[in-house]
């Protein structure tokens, strides 16, 4: 096994002679494996919760309000109290409920090494091995549809994430005295909505978009620390002896 071959190399005191192609090349084989098994477990492309959203324009007024400066007695909350009364009398006409269904978060399994792999030897008697992964440019389109009283309407809505990194670490034991340990850390970029085709909802986009995003961010979040983490370790398990020590 290619990592045997490793382990054989840093016992005998030859970590010098492991070129960074064949670390960067074993990796990458890994990764492609890890990939595969993404798409068979139903990672890729990845159903995200349909999301239901309420609205009334009153509510989203009454959200303003407070952040107007002035205590309550001032002119201008004194204005802006009659202007929520009005919008109130009013807001039956503008409420309703956005209805996001079969959201599909696509590119998942393109997950793939960035820069090169570190391999340094500790004090300990372990070399530890370090990589970074990630995947960029992932994206999940929903079918929308926003119900008013008397319309509806049918919003384009998609969201998008530039980049998810990962770090793996492992410090793999050549002596008997060694413990084997690991180290994963995670980091979802930002999540990005775009919201075309609001018509007359176009107000509420801006209230709309970060739950959205909250919720499409919780699931990737989800998927990565267990789903995702679980395959890599499982195809790690396979070449390095006693890696479910690891994961205890």
């Amino acid at each position: 096994m290619p990592f045997d071959i490793i382990r054989n190399f840093l016992a005998e005191n030859a970590l010098k002679f492991v070129e960074q192609e064949v670390l960067d090349d074993l990796i990458d084989k890994l990764m492609s494996e890890v990939s595969e098994g993404l798409k068979n477990i139903g990672l890729d492309p990845l159903p995200i919760p349909d999301i239901n959203i309420p609205y009334r324009l009153d509510k989203i007024t009454e959200a303003v309000v407070p952040m107007i400066p002035g205590d309550q007695n001032s002119p201008v909350q004194q204005i802006l109290q009659v202007v929520l009364q009005l919008c109130k009398g009013c807001s039956s006409k503008v409420a309703g409920e956005l209805h996001l269904t079969n959201g599909i978060l696509e590119g998942l399994s393109r997950i793939a090494r960035q820069g090169p792999v570190v391999l340094t030897w500790e004090e300990e008697g372990a070399v530890r091995l370090g990589a970074k992964f990630g995947v960029q440019n992932l994206a999940a389109p929903f079918q929308s549809e926003a119900s008013l009283e008397s319309m509806k309407i049918n919003p384009d809505i998609k969201t998008r994430i530039d980049n998810v990194g990962m770090d793996m670490d492992l410090q793999l034991p050549v002596s008997s005295g060694a413990k084997v340990q690991h180290n994963f850390d995670m980091n979802i970029g930002n999540v990005d909505v775009d919201l075309e085709g609001m018509g007359p909802l176009g107000d509420i986009a801006e209230f709309v978009a970060p739950y959205i995003a909250d919720i499409v961010g919780s699931k990737l979040k989800e998927v990565m620390q267990t789903q995702v983490k679980d395959k890599l370790f499982d195809e790690v398990e396979k070449r390095i002896p006693n890696i479910k020590s690891i994961l205890t």
